[in-house]
């Protein structure tokens, strides 16, 4: 038994050693994370729906199908409406005095509108290009229709670079607790890294890697780039939103130190007494139903890559209907991220 144990330790500590030397060079985890991704779209979406992500780099035929009814782009421009609300009240928590926080509010504005930008641009292909599939097949159309997969794409980046700024408004010992407690979680890649990883996306949908007969399918695909980006937000949001009992953002002092947590081994019922009774001057941290939000508004898009192919193959439902129903979701999924982003910063001030 103990032999068993000595080897198990063993291979934890050459693990955790392996993942510390991966995400030491901030170029090397990137590439890590490219090629995961790549890997995803390669094989996720073919394994779910092979007859239809079916690749043409802009090149539409008889096959193609592009609804062009009100359901599909007046529902992408009540989410043009939807995101630009969120983008307005965030601007209305910055703070002079906080710039962390100022940070995490733009970076969360730039995300949102990358989604604007996808809605907008994407419904107005959907009404403009009503003839199949002639009318997509030139320059205009494939510009904006770039331009629509691309800001889904470029998004990517910018989740990745919100998970970073909502890590950098947690105390620095709060921080050090989370690693210590969760030494296998990779660590953050920096601003410029997240940047390349969004453009590196966007090129790749630029050039047609990402283009399929029924272009609906390019959205999902650059939906399949957001997987890692997302799986950084939900560390910091877990991490950050108080998923750990015994770090509280309100229980730290100016310097990021706290006198009742001591590592591994603090007192977490003299921590609760503490928090209870001092609070920070900057705020105190959100309620842990914004951590699970913001959980739900990574994850909310996800199920959508296996609903699609169900319901275009139920007879009956038309490619407006199921387009409204998945915008429906999306309005879900984003005002999730957006409102307990604006949540974490409203009650960090």
């Amino acid at each position: 038994m103990s032999t068993h144990t000595s080897t198990f330790t063993s291979a934890s500590a050459s693990a955790s050693a392996s993942a510390s030397t991966l995400t030491s060079f901030p170029l090397l985890s990137l590439l890590f994370w490219l090629l995961t991704t790549l890997v995803l779209l390669l094989y996720l979406p073919t394994a779910i729906a092979p007859d239809l992500y079916i690749s043409c780099s802009y090149s539409y035929d008889h096959t193609t199908r592009f609804d062009n009814t009100i359901l599909t782009w007046g529902t992408d421009y009540l989410l043009v409406f939807w995101m630009g609300l969120f983008i307005a009240r965030l601007q209305g928590y910055r703070s002079p005095h906080r710039t962390e926080l100022n940070t995490l509010i733009t970076e969360t504005q730039l995300l949102l509108f990358c989604y604007l930008l996808s809605v907008l641009f994407g419904g107005m292909c959907h009404q403009r290009f009503t003839s199949v599939p002639s009318d997509l097949n030139n320059w205009m159309f494939r510009i904006l229709w770039t331009c629509c997969v691309g800001s889904v794409s470029l998004a990517g980046g910018f989740i990745g670079r919100v998970s970073l700024a909502l890590h950098n408004t947690l105390p620095p010992q709060a921080i050090k607790i989370t690693q210590q407690d969760y030494p296998f979680l990779p660590k953050q890649l920096p601003k410029k890294s997240w940047t390349l990883y969004g453009f590196v996306m966007v090129l790749t949908s630029a050039l047609g890697g990402l283009s399929m007969c029924r272009p609906a399918c390019d959205i999902f695909l650059a939906g399949c780039s957001h997987t890692v980006p997302f799986f950084f937000l939900i560390i910091e949001g877990g991490r950050t939103l108080m998923v750990q009992n015994t770090v509280a953002l309100d229980s730290f002092d100016d310097d990021g130190t706290n006198g009742n947590i001591q590592g591994n081994g603090g007192n977490k019922r003299g921590a609760k007494r503490h928090r209870h009774r001092h609070r920070h001057r900057h705020g105190k941290s959100p309620p842990k139903w914004v951590r699970y939000l913001l959980i739900y508004g990574s994850l909310g898009n996800a199920p959508l890559l296996w609903v699609y192919p169900v319901m275009a193959r139920i007879p009956g439902l038309t490619l407006g209907f199921i387009n409204a129903v998945l915008h429906t979701n999306l309005a879900l999924a984003w005002g999730a991220q957006a409102y307990a982003i604006e949540r974490h910063v409203k009650m960090s001030l």
